[in-house]
């Protein structure tokens, strides 16, 4: 996968989870740009590895994204009118 794939592969991740529908292009919004970057170098990283130890080999993992990309979709999410 290109470099170019993965980012329209996270930018269509981040229009799903946040409700919006944004395109690539010079318009993004400064944080969505953040969190494309962020997701960017944290590609291929054991980044959701929450615990491990050494006697028997044991790897937790978190379920979710880390806290930081979390907090940064927040501010564009799209609020839901119930």
């Amino acid at each position: 996968m290109t470099e170019s794939e993965k980012r329209a592969a996270y930018l269509e991740w981040i229009n799903h989870k946040t409700g919006q529908n944004y395109v690539d292009d010079d318009s993004l919004p400064a944080v969505v740009e953040l969190i494309l970057e962020k997701l960017m170098e944290m590609d291929g990283q054991d980044v959701n590895v929450k615990s491990e130890s050494q006697g028997g080999r044991s790897v937790t993992f978190a379920e979710d994204m880390p806290g930081q990309i979390k907090e940064l979709m927040n501010s564009v999410r799209k609020v839901k009118w119930t």
